[in-house]
């Protein structure tokens, strides 16, 4: 018997943090906003997947295993062979960051690659900040948010700056 379709599905970014410690060296860590509200979902015991791309290297091996460890449906996370989405943080307070990602892994995500059937399954589907605003990732969830039966979710990626 297979397993039922997540009744929760996020799309969005996964990358990962590359943290700056006090010492100078870089600490590595999964992440992204998208994929951090699907592992709230799947912790919170709703059957949930991370629909998203990451690269096939040790990066997108850390954020694959922590999505199995976290619950996702593995189904909807797909492994191509660009380069990492990386998020370089200098420094947390303040906080000073920038992203790394020309023509990353999360930019080739492809929807046909979803499983069959889970638009029906889906309940609630999310879609989210940066991946918002990242070509041609943007335009293809734009097109995906259009053909959803269930209701859906933004969490947009707006940041201001204080002057």
């Amino acid at each position: 018997m297979s397993k039922p379709l997540p009744r929760y599905v996020v799309f969005g970014e996964a990358l990962t943090d590359m943290v700056r410690q006090a010492d100078g060296s870089w600490l590595s860590l999964p992440g992204g906003s998208c994929w951090n509200v699907a592992r709230v979902g799947a912790r919170l015991g709703i059957d949930t997947a991370f629909a998203g791309a990451v690269s096939q290297d040790l990066f997108g091996d850390a954020l694959a295993r922590a999505s199995e460890q976290a619950g996702l449906d593995m189904r909807f996370l797909q492994r191509v062979e660009r380069s990492p989405f990386l998020a370089f943080v200098a420094s947390r307070h303040p906080p000073q960051y920038f992203f790394v990602g020309d023509d990353s892994a999360d930019l080739h995500f492809d929807p046909s690659r979803l499983p069959q059937g889970w638009r029906l399954a889906a309940e609630v589907i999310h879609f989210g900040s940066i991946s918002l605003a990242r070509q041609p990732l943007a335009a293809c969830l734009c097109q995906e948010a259009t053909q959803q039966p269930a209701p859906a979710s933004a969490s947009p990626s707006i940041r201001t700056t204080a002057r």
